[in-house]
This record gives C-alpha cells, structure tokens and sequence, in this order.
C-alpha cells in the first residue's frame, strides 16, 4: 500500500503504536478506507481500534486520520462507523470505549458527539515555547 509523503509521519507515528501494542500485548485492529477506485491506491483515511489481549473489555480508539484534500466527504465518520462495527463482531464481551480529543479539533469533536461518545475526562496540556 502506497502512501504520499505527506502521509508518512502520521503512518510513521502509527507503526510505532503497532510496535508498542505488541509488547503491550495489544491486538490492533486497523480498518484503511481506500477513496474509490483511485490509480495509485493511495490511502487517504483511516482509523485504528485496540483491543487488550488480555482480559478487558475495553477497546482504545487510537487515531483517525483523513488526508486533507479528502476532507468534507465524512471518510473520518466512516472509518470510525466501520471499525467499531467491525470489533463489535469479532469481540461481543467490549463494553468500553475510550477515544481522546482535542477540543479545538471541531470536526472530530462532532464526529464523537455524533457517534454517541461522551467527555468524562478534560485533561489539560501544556506547550513549552522558547
């Protein structure tokens, strides 16, 4: 699967989360929307669940990514619609679901809202700036 160069920290960032669920013995469940039919098949979003190899029944929604020339189509929607459907077969004993996000990312706030999830934590982040 090819990916543009602009795609390829956040690919980069997220194989490393694949990495750290391994040793956290972490199953991942990763479902890619392709756009339809495109020539280079290039992936333009995505979204990842995980799911604890060991007893629990929470599943960690990881990142949601869009590219932006393919935003306004509700891939983000989509993909995360798909995926939860997708582990609400495979595992019917999953009880929770855990997501984050930054409140002055509009658009995926409105996506969970719309999805049913719920703020039940503010956690606050600082920046350093010299």
């Amino acid at each position: 699967m090819r990916s543009s160069p602009r795609l390829q920290e956040p690919l980069d960032r997220l194989y490393r989360e694949f990495d750290w669920a391994a040793r956290a013995d972490l199953d991942a469940i990763r479902f890619p929307m392709r756009y339809p039919d495109p020539p280079d098949r290039e992936v333009v979003a995505q979204s990842t669940l995980a799911v604890s190899l060991k007893e629990n029944t929470t599943v960690y929604q990881w990142g949601t990514f869009v590219h932006r020339e393919h935003r306004g189509h509700r891939l983000g929607l989509a993909t995360k619609a798909v995926n939860l459907r997708a582990v609400q077969a495979a595992r019917d004993d999953l009880t929770l679901v855990t997501t984050q996000n930054a409140e002055t990312n509009d658009y995926m706030v409105s996506i969970n809202q719309r999805m049913g999830f719920r703020p039940i934590e503010v956690h606050a982040e600082f920046v350093k700036r010299y």
